[in-house]
């Protein structure tokens, strides 16, 4: 049988019933990440620093609805804290929730995870002459979206959260691009309305992937655009470093900027006994025009 005269056996109503199947299925996926990505969003972790990886690091699990809360809340927590051995309490976002790898967390993500906006938007052309629009959405108070679309196709998104911190930053959520439309450099334009155009300071996302890495990697190569580590620090346990900058300081805590530099497949911190990726330290991103 030729695959044409296959094709005309398929009756409109099988073919719609096979459509609507196929769009539950998608509604139920979307569902479920919007879910997992809410729970995500909310759990944090006070964990161990100095112990193995394992069900004995946590020390406690909680929610909260702003990284501001959950600092106040780890705050809180370790001045309570009873211990007869010096401890080293840290605060991460949940490591429990499992489906994380199924979430494009500061990654590339896939069609699947763009959807357009409900809210009206006011498209402008994204310099450059490439053709493309962007624009700007503020699906929450303290949710920030930057899309990019190609006609009425909204080929790439960079969600952004408030994190109410003393640096203003806004953390890197989630980075998609649509499959059709990858190798255009969209990633690096998303970021580029955020930091020249908003003038936004970005931190980065909890979870970095290799492509999150590579992505903070070319951000510093970028003239304009200044890259250093962030991180927090009992005031009675620091240790100033070469380079070290203090932004806030008081008799618990100590917030400071570090010196970072580029390694071979991301970012590497320039001070000594900070890592990145591996403890509380982060990076942020502001453009300086210089």
């Amino acid at each position: 049988m030729r695959a044409k005269d296959f094709i005309t056996e398929i009756s409109d109503e099988l073919r719609r019933n096979y459509l609507d199947r196929a769009g539950k299925v998608v509604d139920r996926r979307m569902s479920h990440m919007a879910r997992v990505q809410d729970r995500l969003n909310k759990g944090y972790e006070i964990y161990h620093a100095d112990r193995p990886a394992g069900p004995k690091q946590i020390v406690d699990r909680f929610d909260a609805d702003t990284p501001a809360l959950a600092r106040q809340y780890y705050e809180k927590f370790i001045h309570d804290y009873v211990s007869d051995v010096d401890f080293d309490l840290r605060l991460r976002r949940a490591t429990g929730i499992m489906e994380i790898a199924r979430i494009p967390q500061g990654d590339f993500g896939d069609e699947d995870t763009l959807k357009s906006p409900k809210y009206d938007i006011e498209k402008k052309p994204l310099p450059g002459g490439s053709g493309f629009t962007y624009a700007v959405g503020r699906p929450g108070s303290e949710d920030l979206e930057i899309m990019i679309f190609d006609g009425d196709t909204l080929a790439a998104e960079l969600d952004l959260f408030e994190t109410q911190d003393v640096t203003g930053a806004w953390r890197v959520n989630t980075v998609a691009v649509n499959p059709e439309y990858r190798s255009r450099g969209l990633g690096k334009a998303l970021y580029g309305i955020a930091l020249s155009i908003l003038k936004l300071t970005l931190e980065a996302g909890d979870t970095q992937t290799k492509h999150g890495q590579r992505m903070w990697l070319m951000l510093n190569s970028i003239p304009g655009v200044e890259v250093m580590g962030y991180n927090m620090e009992r005031t009675s346990q620091y240790k100033p470093r070469p380079g070290d900058k203090i932004i806030a300081q008081d008799d618990t805590w100590t917030r400071y900027t570090f010196p970072v530099k580029p390694g071979v497949n991301s970012m590497r911190s320039a001070r000594r006994g900070t890592g990145m990726y591996t403890s509380m330290a982060s990076m942020i991103a502001k453009w300086t025009g210089r």
